[in-house]
């Protein structure tokens, strides 16, 4: 297969991207095969698709495109289609009456999620009123809890699978406590687990609720492309919380729900509003469009203070608005990226002296750039080498040292060619100083590690270097990461055009359909 075509590991094995199977094919064609260009033309195409997040896209989108990048003629391009049809790589189906197509293992992919779905919705009920909800609440330490939470205990607490949405600050974490405590009473032997996409996230629920909690990759065992943990070999605990869940796409969704034990009960937790999974589908978004699913959202912000502009701003965020600007959301305008670092960086020396380093975050969208995390780290410090008492970000997992991608530290020492690393929970991490490619200075993070965490001041960065990445959706993410306060700069009027633009965009996709069984597509016969 390697040898003869390449490009189909691409269409049969999702480990296995578009650019590597182009890469093994430059290294092993012997000659320019004219089928095989032709396919991968076709895999290129539904390759861009899957970037954006769409698990199909229109047939002519993709015979169009396959034609431009192949440069056959359209005889050549249908017949390749219909091979592909026939050798199982790719499918169609008539979607509102129009001829839609996707990759053969994506359809399995969304079907079998749907399946699994299906397989969980149901009621699981135990004995629960109001009274309790209150009482749980309370002697947790939660003096006041509002109607919807209350009906999201319910919910979580009568059914198998609920998904609970809300945007930042309103109560989300809590309502794991509750839900817990109570289950917790009526089963003693019962032990819950919180799991999430970031390290960081978990270690955080972790300490916010007391409870057990891992990032979906290490508890499923994944290594190289493959998950330990599944049907034959199940997750022990029976009441799963997955946060920060429409972060999540397709694959790993999957991969947790062939990995719940039978009897297990899954709380789905969650901002709608955030940014979308890096990966393809959009799976919880996909289960609240089906209505199959029970869910709740809670509507009461109880983070920022009375009258505070955050929350109201975020919202309004969403709807493409301006922030409002006050004592609370401070807003910098600059010309130019050397103006940006220099606005950046007086904010956070500002906002260190005043509440404290640790309590500071910076926020842009990527790492590189003149205005990429890498440029403002530096410009805080005014260096680019690290130097003790640095705060250092890990990039990559190291499960040898327990220092997870996205997790924090700071820098203990730097002697004899090794930087050691104190990291939040407790660990040492020893890097040698030649090969300290997986850390990064931590004063600026991007939006995407952000999501889910919160600080006393949030730094918000809009740039035209960053312009491609950046939409309403980031700037939503930088605002409410702020408790009491934000700083935003903007740099020529970024901020305008990111309100133009949303990673929410309905993605294509099939799961919705699916679960619910609805008759408005059909696959096609070749």
């Amino acid at each position: 297969m390697l040898a003869s075509d390449p490009f189909r590991l691409y269409a049969e094995i999702d480990a296995i991207s578009f650019e590597k199977a182009a890469r093994l094919w430059r290294r092993t064609s012997e000659s320019s095969d004219r089928r095989c260009i032709l396919r991968a033309a076709i895999l290129e195409a539904f390759d861009h698709s899957e970037r954006a997040g769409h698990t199909f896209a229109d047939s002519l989108t993709i015979l169009e495109r396959m034609a431009v990048t192949s440069g056959a003629s359209m005889q050549e391009v249908q017949w390749a289609w219909r091979q592909a049809i026939d050798n199982g790589l790719i499918m169609e189906v008539s979607l509102h009456g129009v001829r839609r197509a996707m990759l053969n293992r994506v359809f399995y992919e969304e079907a079998t999620i749907a399946s699994e779905i299906k397989q969980r919705v149901g009621r699981m009920p135990i004995p629960v009123t109001t009274d309790d909800v209150v009482r749980h609440a309370a002697a947790l330490g939660v003096p006041q809890i509002d109607d919807s939470q209350i009906q999201a205990v319910m919910e979580a607490c009568t059914h198998r699978t609920t998904i609970i949405s809300g945007g930042p600050g309103t109560g989300k974490t809590t309502i794991i406590k509750i839900i817990a405590s109570i289950l917790m009473e009526a089963d003693q032997q019962l032990v819950p687990l919180c799991l999430s996409l970031p390290a960081r996230i978990a270690r955080t629920i972790h300490e916010k609720t007391g409870l057990a909690a891992d990032t979906l990759h290490n508890r499923l065992e994944y290594i190289d492309g493959f998950f330990g943990r599944n049907k034959e070999n199940p997750l022990d605990e029976r009441l799963i919380f997955l946060e920060e869940a429409f972060m999540i796409g397709n694959s790993l969704i999957l991969a947790l729900l062939r990995a719940l034990h039978p009897a297990a009960r899954l709380v789905i937790i969650g901002d709608a509003e955030q940014i979308a999974p890096i990966g393809r589908g959009k799976p919880v978004e996909a289960m609240l469009a089906s209505g199959a699913v029970p869910a709740v959202v809670l509507n009461t912000n109880h983070r920022s203070g009375a009258g505070s502009s955050i929350p109201v701003s975020g919202k309004r965020v969403m709807k493409e608005l301006m922030p409002l600007v006050g004592t609370d959301i401070l807003y910098t305008q600059t010309i130019n990226p050397k103006d940006t670092l220099m606005a950046v960086t007086k904010a956070w020396h500002a906002a260190k002296n005043a509440v404290g380093a640790d309590n500071v975050q910076v926020l842009t969208a990527r790492h590189e750039g003149p205005v990429g995390t890498k440029a403002i780290n530096d410009a805080i410090t005014g260096r680019r080498e690290f130097a003790v008492g640095d705060r250092v970000m890990q990039l990559k997992n190291d499960r040898d040292q327990d220092f997870f991608n996205g997790e924090t530290g700071t820098i203990a020492d730097i002697s004899d060619g090794t930087i050691s690393v104190v990291t939040d929970a407790g660990v040492v991490a020893e890097f040698a100083l030649k090969a300290t490619g997986t850390l990064s200075k931590a004063y600026c993070i991007t939006y995407h590690k952000a999501q889910g965490l919160e600080f006393h001041t949030s730094v918000v960065v809009a740039d035209p270097g960053n312009a491609s990445m950046l939409d309403r959706n980031m700037l939503n993410v930088g605002i409410t990461r702020a408790r009491q306060k934000c700083v935003i700069v903007d740099e020529r009027n970024q901020v305008r055009a990111a309100l133009a633009k949303s990673s929410s965009a309905k993605r294509r996709t099939l799961l919705a359909p699916l679960i619910t069984g609805g008759t408005q597509f059909h696959r096609l016969e070749t």
